[in-house]
């Protein structure tokens, strides 16, 4: 499984239709919940803070740091001007982390993936999965426009 460059944090709002929210907790990083026909994944964004641990002695396992901000490089790919101006304009009154932005470039095969790949394959999942339901997602989706075209 390969993940495409239109896989991004923003995108799985537009695309996908999955609400993203952003958490303080490591814990709920990617984990994709699923109640009464809503969607939610769940996105550590602090950047900073696991950059802080990168290459010191730290409580995590060894590789989990990095294998984490991969994952943001992944949702946040750096100098994607789009999910830039999503990820500032929806949580403008948040205490955002704008170190995310720049968290390298993504690595795109799930083989490399070790702690977060089970929930990175349910969140690729809920991704090519989703259909649009209204007009204005159809409008909006850009994932599938030959569908839209031969209807």
């Amino acid at each position: 499984m390969k993940f495409d460059a239109k896989f991004n944090a923003a995108n799985l709002e537009s695309i996908a239709f999955l609400e993203v929210r952003l958490t303080t907790n490591l814990n709920d990083h990617l984990i994709l919940e699923e109640n009464c026909g809503t969607r939610t994944v769940y996105i550590f964004h602090h950047a900073t803070f696991l950059q802080s641990y990168q290459g010191a002695s730290n409580p995590f396992p060894s590789g989990f740091v990095e294998e984490t901000l991969q994952t943001l490089a992944l949702l946040f790919p750096r100098g994607n001007r789009r999910v830039a101006r999503w990820y500032k304009g929806k949580y403008r009154r948040k205490n955002l982390d704008l170190l995310v932005l720049k968290s390298g470039q993504p690595e795109r095969r799930l083989s490399k993936y070790t702690y977060w790949r089970d929930r990175l394959v349910n969140v690729k999942e809920a991704f090519d999965s989703s259909e649009p339901q209204t007009l204005s997602q159809w409008l909006s989706g850009g994932r599938r426009d030959a569908q839209w075209w031969a209807v």
